[in-house]
């Protein structure tokens, strides 16, 4: 019995070391990320030219009744410069195999 009872306080130990190691874990990153020295830099979001131009071209379109197919071109050119930086994403993060696979869709 009594080395079943020195079995349980080691376990109780090991538990209170490890939720005291989870609990600095926790601390650090809450520190890390309120700290503007491990913020990730400031990026442009991609296509954003393209995007101006759909804003625009729809935006005219609203106080005028035209149709919407006149936004055709510019629609195009955003959607395909999408389809460009979801592949370079891709590409970036995951390796050439899932821009493939992205590309077949």
């Amino acid at each position: 019995m009594l080395q079943l009872d020195a079995t349980v306080a080691h376990g109780r130990d090991l538990l209170a070391a490890e939720e005291a190691r989870v609990a600095r874990i926790d601390q650090l990153a809450e520190e890390m990320l309120a700290s503007e020295e491990h913020a990730g830099p400031a990026r442009e979001p991609p296509c954003g030219k393209e995007r101006d131009e759909c804003l625009r071209c729809y935006e005219a379109l609203a106080g005028g009744g035209a149709g919407a197919l006149q936004c055709a071109g510019a629609v195009e050119a955003f959607t395909s410069c999408a389809m460009r930086a979801q592949e370079d994403f891709l590409l970036r993060s995951a390796g050439a195999g899932a821009a493939a696979a992205i590309a077949v869709q």
